[in-house]
């Protein structure tokens, strides 16, 4: 867990009257309950549990039904009955630990090193090669076209470095003569 998630940075953003309502920036109580801005407590209405992805997750369906009369509902919903949020605790639970994890001494360096050796060759690939989508489906198909990618890589930087080294030994063949 030491890869920021997608809108890690978002949540790093100040908050501000625009962005207030959003999900990311209301508070929470000791019980860990969601207070919207008008400070009343968001109410459990339904549980699901999502089985799409590899691991089932809990989603839990908060409503406020406070929000008739409210002086910030404008700005804070559209809906007639109420604003309505939905949130998983252990994805925020894990949100939290890649929060800690990024920011150790260990995750600093782990995220050098990456900016350093990955993000390199795909911002080539991307800009330079003109590769910036997958065109297989299905996973034997993926790992076939990332094969195929790395080793069409692998081969213009080996041609890259032997061009390099042809033009070393006639800049030294023609230094000596």
């Amino acid at each position: 867990l030491y890869m920021k998630y997608s809108g890690y940075y978002k949540e790093k953003e100040k908050t501000t009257e625009k962005n207030k309502f959003q999900t990311r920036h209301l508070k929470k109580d000791e019980n860990n309950n969601y207070i919207c801005p008008a400070g009343h407590m968001f109410e459990l209405e339904k549980e699901t549990i999502d089985k799409r992805s590899l691991y089932p997750k809990v989603n839990k369906k908060l409503v406020n039904h406070h929000c008739q009369g409210c002086p910030m509902k404008s700005k804070c919903t559209r809906s007639a009955k109420g604003r309505t949020i939905t949130c998983c605790e252990e994805l925020e639970a894990f949100h939290e630990e890649v929060k800690r994890n990024v920011q150790s001494k260990e995750g600093i360096k782990l995220m050098y090193q990456r900016s350093n050796e990955a993000e390199g060759t795909f911002g080539d690939l991307k800009q330079n090669q003109g590769y910036n989508r997958l065109r297989r489906r299905g996973e034997s198909g993926v790992k076939l076209e990332i094969y195929m990618i790395a080793t069409g890589q692998n081969i213009r930087k080996y041609h890259r470095r032997k061009i390099e080294n042809r033009k070393k030994a006639e800049k030294l063949l023609s230094v000596l003569n």
